[in-house]
């Protein structure tokens, strides 16, 4: 497996901190879609089912080096007790040691959005950054919704009260007001619906191009289905609609899908096959 996906003068490493099987059925992860309506995906993507109604996903990470700038795209699960209702301790801090990455070196991390599954490795369990001289760097809609969801005592919000609100007080938090530029190659984009400030990359350099989608597209089903949406969608209607505009951006440009959810290393591209879109590993 070749981990490194080069975009013009954009190096990306995908990294992992697991891959976990769904114990909640698909036909209830995704409330709206039959068992048989899965088939022709079960077929197609053999890899991301545990079993023909469990859902294989696996966590991932990213490594964007640009500019002279170290971006880390989302932190994973992290370790238990963050992880104990998914798996076992994430494996991103090891994976970055074996590829000889210091966390030190991190300029910035990306949060594309607050949900328990790209948060975990945020902080130590004594309230540390764990990547020290980063700048934690996020959507503003993002950071404002949280609060009252953990208040409300919204699933998986535990992990952001642990693992996000901290950070404020650590004044290591750089919030966006809608499309923003991290570096002359990356660019922040809105892509809400999964949460209301969901967030993922554009990446563009010397004529190539990729977009790291987070949970905008969390299953290769969706490049064909893009109104079927999960359980944890904020606004299922929204993330549907974001979805399609994000795949026909994707398309039309030319450009690397590179997700979070997909099986590792998460790189591919969208392929037509009898008028239909679908995904294809790199």
């Amino acid at each position: 497996m070749d981990a490194t996906l080069r975009v013009g003068d954009v190096e990306i490493l995908s990294l992992t901190d697991g891959t976990i099987e769904f114990a909640t059925p698909l036909t209830d992860v995704y409330p709206e879609v039959s068992f048989a309506s899965w088939e022709p995906y079960r077929q197609r993507y053999p890899e991301v089912f545990a079993a023909p109604n469990a859902w294989r996903i696996h966590l991932g990470c990213y490594l964007v080096q640009s500019s002279g700038q170290t971006i880390l795209v989302d932190t994973g699960l992290g370790p238990e007790p963050n992880a104990r209702f998914m798996g076992p301790t994430g494996t991103l801090l090891a994976e970055m040691k074996v590829a000889g990455i210091s966390p030190a070196s991190v300029d910035l991390v990306f949060v594309t959005h607050s949900h328990a599954d790209h948060i975990g490795w945020n902080l130590t369990p004594d309230g540390a950054p764990v990547f020290p001289n980063a700048r934690y760097v996020m959507s503003r809609k993002e950071w404002d919704w949280v609060p009252g969801r953990i208040a409300a005592g919204a699933p998986g919000m535990a992990v952001a009260a642990q693992q996000m609100i901290p950070l404020g007080g650590l004044d290591r938090v750089d919030l966006l007001d809608g499309d923003s530029d991290l570096t002359n190659d990356v660019r922040a984009i809105e892509t809400p619906g999964h949460t209301p400030g969901h967030m993922s990359l554009l990446v563009s350099s010397q004529g190539e191009k990729a977009c790291i989608t987070g949970d905008a597209i969390v299953h290769p089903a969706q490049l064909s289905e893009p109104d079927w949406h999960v359980r944890m969608d904020f606004d299922g209607d929204a993330a549907a609609a974001t979805r399609s505009r994000l795949i026909d951006l994707i398309e039309s440009e030319g450009m690397r899908i590179v997700s979070c959810h997909f099986p590792r290393p998460g790189y591919g591209n969208i392929i037509q096959l009898e008028g239909r879109r679908y995904w294809q590993a790199r």
